[in-house]
């Protein structure tokens, strides 16, 4: 029995399933199939963290009001700027994974596993599978776009000081004087909780449209529509290829390692 520390008013909900890690795996012929899905598992559980941390900031914190200039404002709309960072990251280290799986899509396991899925969910694998043999030009480009902000202002910090130095300018100089911009704002505190660097946001914020107009043209708006699309869609059909996969590993004669 766990003892509920009553300064602690949520818990994590969830019912409790178990299978015997060894069908996970599978047997030695096909443990790429069992490490395929635990990869997922992985990438699902990713995924799922940095939405629920979205949720957390756009449920438990209060929206900053148009036009307000303050430390809240400026954590919240730096946080969300950060969890996009890091979603269109992850998005492209999926993709990233399953060019180098790609094998797997041929695999007869997995067209079998493949085949238990809901038809609109098959369809999301196959269209994956024409991306990966090159024949999804719009999926492609897509992710183009998601590498370009993973590799500049997501990760490889050494690579992002040029196209924050634009965003930068952009931000400040460029555009039109309004109080946002007309000073760069900052909060310092022996706290880390009270200290930010506010200019360094707006840099990071102003940079991605320029990242992706270089990529893109001005189809940013498609951007954004497919990027919330692509995250939905994926996270659905990782869920249900796993759910599929546990279902086949337990009742397939056979399915343990050895």
């Amino acid at each position: 029995m766990i003892k509920k520390d009553l300064k602690f008013i949520e818990e994590f909900k969830g019912e409790l399933l178990k299978i015997n890690p060894d069908k996970i795996l599978g047997p030695k012929e096909h443990e790429d199939i069992g490490s395929f899905f635990i990869a997922l598992g992985m990438i699902y559980n990713d995924l799922k963290c940095l939405l629920w941390m979205s949720s957390v900031l756009e449920n438990k914190y209060r929206k900053p009001i148009a036009g307000e200039i303050s430390p809240h404002a400026g954590n919240y709309n730096g946080t969300k700027v950060y969890l996009h960072k890091i979603l269109v990251s992850t998005l492209d280290e999926f993709f990233s994974f399953l060019i180098s799986r790609k094998k797997i899509f041929k695999n007869d396991k997995f067209l079998q596993i493949l085949k238990r899925l809901p038809q609109s969910d098959q369809k999301i694998w196959k269209d994956l599978e024409l991306y990966l043999d090159g024949k999804d030009e719009n999926l492609k480009t897509f992710i183009s776009s998601l590498a370009v902000v993973r590799s500049n202002v997501a990760f490889h910090y050494d690579q992002s000081d040029n196209f924050l130095k634009k965003g930068f300018i952009k931000f400040f100089s460029n555009s039109p004087k309004n109080k946002f911009n007309q000073e760069a704002y900052y909060s310092v505190s022996d706290s880390m909780e009270l200290t930010r660097y506010y200019f360094a946001d707006a840099a990071v914020e102003a940079s991605i449209p320029i990242m992706l107009e270089n990529k893109l043209g001005k189809n940013l708006s498609r951007y954004v529509a497919d990027f919330k699309y692509n995250i939905a869609k994926m996270t659905i059909s990782i869920s249900s290829i796993l759910s599929c996969y546990l279902k086949f590993a337990r009742n397939e004669p056979g399915w343990r390692s050895k």
